[in-house]
């Protein structure tokens, strides 16, 4: 299988530890044709980067790379976060407007859009994986809904691109997800920093649609990450997903 791109590396605009052009230059070095910047929304909690004006720069510095170097196509995107249960992410149209693909995931470290999206989306997931109760299975499974339908509600609000890590922090059904990912275009992720912990995941989403393609990301916090996708190409060899389903192997 050969890599033809990265789409899902992070740099020092939000918690990355390299500039953009060391994540260029790193996806440079593993031939790839194209890798995508996609560093966290701003409402992530205290890693998200700092609104409208590091966006602004990160543009321009992708521009000049873009046109210093021809064998690699430079990508500005983000991974944007759901922060409601109506599936509204910490980005408007204004953003939008900068990127050149959208990655969406479910976090639970952001800032919510009401105190009620917090109490019955973010605070309600952590409470309920450690809380007893003999009620504790239905909880889960209406927590599990609850998150889907804001996932599901995200899918619907923007053009998503790919959906990150899906089930990672927050439970998800897997079925439902797939069906609509088929339905509105958008990729699931195989994310090469969890892929030990997604390995149920994959295979419930390649069961639930036949149509469902995916994307092997590296979710590179430091340049010498970006393209390493080895783990997430073993993964697929493992449950069996051919390369025509992955949007960025060949």
């Amino acid at each position: 299988m050969k890599v033809l791109a990265d789409y899902h590396t992070h740099t020092n605009f939000s918690h990355g530890k390299g500039t953009i052009e060391d994540n260029v230059m790193a996806a440079r070095d593993q031939g790839l044709e194209e890798v995508a910047i996609t560093d966290h929304g701003p409402r992530s909690f205290r890693i998200g980067i700092n609104g409208m004006k590091s966006l602004k720069k990160m543009k321009q510095t992708i521009n000049h790379l873009n046109d210093r170097y021809n064998d690699i196509k430079v990508l500005l995107g983000m991974e944007a976060n759901v922060v409601s249960l109506d599936g509204y992410l910490d980005i408007d149209n204004n953003f939008l407007e900068y990127l050149d693909i959208l990655n969406v995931g479910l976090h639970p470290m952001v800032y919510p859009k009401s105190f009620r999206d917090f109490k019955e989306l973010f605070l309600i997931n952590w409470w309920h994986r450690i809380a007893p109760g003999n009620d504790k299975k239905q909880k889960l499974a209406e927590i599990r809904k609850r998150n889907t339908n804001a996932i599901l509600k995200a899918l619907d609000n923007y053009p998503v691109f790919i959906v990150t890590h899906p089930g990672l922090h927050m439970d998800i059904d897997t079925f439902e997800l797939a069906n609509k990912c088929s339905k509105q275009g958008a990729k699931l992720e195989i994310n090469c920093s969890h892929a030990s912990k997604l390995t149920d995941y994959v295979k419930t989403a390649v069961k639930a649609n036949n149509n469902i393609e995916f994307v092997i990301s590296s979710d590179a916090h430091e340049p010498c990450e970006v393209g390493k996708l080895e783990k997430g190409v073993n993964l697929c060899k493992q449950v069996g997903i051919s390369t025509e389903r992955i949007v960025n192997i060949t």
